[in-house]
């Protein structure tokens, strides 16, 4: 074994031991928490969020049954029924401490949270004092494990989830219930418009080479991959041989003069008066490749190929639409990031704001790690090795694991 992967073994090991080390202590710090109490007097209420119906029950410690599971609406009228247990439990002195948990699932959870947060404000600032309540975000992938731990088998109901999340309570998991403040939640919908820009863009731009492609049968071809293919054919002379759309040798074409009929009638000094009039260099040798692509292609009749510039105007529209649309939402990232924590990632040399941005909304919430290694396994680039016994001990395996 080599001094380098040694090294990387030992950092790996010191990992495990700080995460191990991490975990025994906030278990720890839990139990010595619900010591100070009877079990009968603490009381862990699960919630299973769902898109139009959440379920909860409770339990005590010792295992009674308060609540038997119950399905409640998503709407206010459900809220109300809710709130109404809990500043029950809260209140009638039956019980010292309240463990309230649920999954953050995707956008469903974000409105009762927050309106928890805001109703039990007072209970919830008493966390690192013995308060009656705490409040944990469970992570999904955890409530999948226990509950098939706990069922040995791979099946799921809303029911069979709310035994998994009171399970992991009672263990200690979770994180305190944390939800973005207005400036980061603004960041991180500029944040999805760029993002969604950015997507949108590449369909755009494969739609309009798929549309050009129809005008213009060989204009773009990307040789080296030709050469690589077909080795014993002639080589081809598309007007630009890679990243078509980068090249302004292709945008003047696409976007003045896509149609190859109208090529094919002009000579050099018309083709590089055209792309001068338009802003763009042009040379006798570009001239001439243009025109020998246009004179060599094979093409729809005039009527389709007018057809087909039409639908080209539309496409190089949506194009254009979607690029504006990525510019002003990082423009506004610019802007919202520096009253965001993530104006501290701007001490990084190189970091752009944009970059800070789509770095805050990846991790989320900073507080929840603990080093800077859980955030690499967070986003998925934690190799982890899978062998079993037949398996050829000398061929490492590794999927991506979060």
């Amino acid at each position: 074994m080599s001094n380098r992967k040694q090294k990387r073994n030992r950092f790996r090991n010191r990992q495990k031991e700080k995460k191990l080390k991490l975990n025994e202590q906030r278990q720890r710090e839990f139990a010595g928490l619900v010591a100070n109490y009877p079990a009968g007097r603490i009381l862990y209420l699960p919630l299973d969020i769902g898109k139009n119906v959440h379920w909860f029950r409770a339990d005590t410690a010792a295992g009674r049954e308060i609540h038997r599971p119950t399905p409640l609406t998503t709407n206010q009228v459900g809220y109300d029924r809710l709130l109404g247990h809990l500043r029950h439990y809260l209140s009638d002195g039956h019980f010292d401490l309240v463990i309230l948990g649920h999954e953050p699932t995707g956008i469903y959870h974000e409105t009762w949270s927050r309106a928890i947060l805001d109703e039990f404000e007072s209970y919830l600032a008493q966390n690192g004092s013995n308060g009656p309540l705490l409040y944990r975000l469970l992570n999904p992938y955890q409530v999948k494990l226990e509950r098939e731990k706990l069922n040995l088998r791979p099946h799921k109901t809303d029911p069979l989830d709310l035994i998994a999340m009171r399970s992991l309570l009672q263990q200690g998991q979770g994180q305190p219930a944390y939800l973005p403040p207005a400036e980061v939640a603004l960041l991180r919908q500029f944040v999805f418009f760029a993002r969604q820009a950015r997507s949108n863009i590449r369909a755009a731009r494969i739609e309009l080479l798929r549309q050009f492609d129809r005008i213009w049968p060989g204009a773009v071809v990307n040789v080296k991959r030709f050469q690589q293919a077909h080795p014993h054919l002639p080589v081809p002379t598309p007007i630009v041989k890679t990243k078509p759309l980068e090249r302004q040798t292709l945008r003047c074409i696409l976007e003045h003069c896509p149609n190859p009929y109208h090529i094919r009638e002009m000579d050099l000094e018309a083709i590089i008066d055209l792309y001068h009039h338009h802003g763009f260099q042009c040379g006798e040798k570009t001239a001439q490749r243009i025109l020998t692509c246009a004179q060599q292609a094979l093409l729809n009749p005039p009527q389709i190929v007018e057809v087909y510039c039409q639908g080209l105007a539309h496409h190089l529209a949506d194009e254009q639409h979607w690029v504006q649309r990525q510019a002003w939402a990082e423009q506004q990232l610019e802007s919202v990031v520096h009253h965001t924590p993530g104006r501290h990632l701007l001490s990084i040399r190189g970091l752009s704001p944009t970059w800070s941005a789509y770095y805050l909304d990846l991790v989320g919430a900073p507080p929840h790690f603990d080093w800077a290694d859980q955030v690499w396994t967070y986003v998925g680039y934690d190799p982890i090795l899978k062998q079993s016994g037949d398996s050829n001990p000398k061929q490492n395996q590794f999927e991506l694991g979060v």
